[in-house]
């Protein structure tokens, strides 16, 4: 006979090594110190990464908006362009790129000047511009080709120094 209260054959040993198994594992209650730190810092860095990238994502799409929103407005002037075109195409460089306007009105009892429709159309779509685009800065280059007058037309703003929406429109 074996040792303790179980008979010497085979499958005796293997039930003796489920038994101090099970003592063994029945000894320990709980994590230890150095189980929660680990998982406490693996948690932590998973969960600064995805706050980091939900940033990132917010960051691109604020950009995307805002670029998005400078292709609406060059498509607006070119629009403003289109519904006159030979009323923008006699303002100098100097019209293009003010900021100021007549407090003038045009109506039917006051109507206004080719020159100071245009202008005023201008300086509307300039109001939009800083409007939908806080800090824009937008400039108008005139070029005369041959019979032509093309606008370069550059809108940079704060968010995206670096890619500025550029349009060309011929008049």
């Amino acid at each position: 006979m074996g040792k303790g209260i179980l008979p010497d054959n085979p499958h005796s040993a293997v039930l003796r090594r489920q038994m101090v198994c099970s003592e063994m594992v029945g000894t320990q209650k709980g994590a230890t110190l150095m189980e929660v730190l680990a998982t406490a810092i693996i948690l932590s860095l998973g969960v600064t990464s995805v706050l980091q990238l939900h940033n990132y994502g917010l960051l691109l799409t604020h950009a995307a908006s805002q670029r998005q929103s400078a292709f609406l407005l060059m498509m607006d002037l070119s629009e403003r362009v289109r519904s006159a075109p030979e009323e923008f195409r006699r303002l100098d460089e100097f019209s293009l790129n003010s900021t100021s306007v007549s407090t003038h009105v045009c109506s039917m009892e006051a109507p206004c000047s080719a020159e100071r429709y245009a202008r005023r159309q201008l300086w509307i779509w300039r109001q939009n511009a800083v409007a939908r685009l806080p800090g824009a800065e937008v400039t108008i280059n005139r070029e005369q080709q041959h019979l032509t007058v093309v606008w370069q037309v550059t809108i940079n703003w704060l968010a995206d120094a670096d890619e500025p929406v550029i349009a060309r429109i011929g008049l």
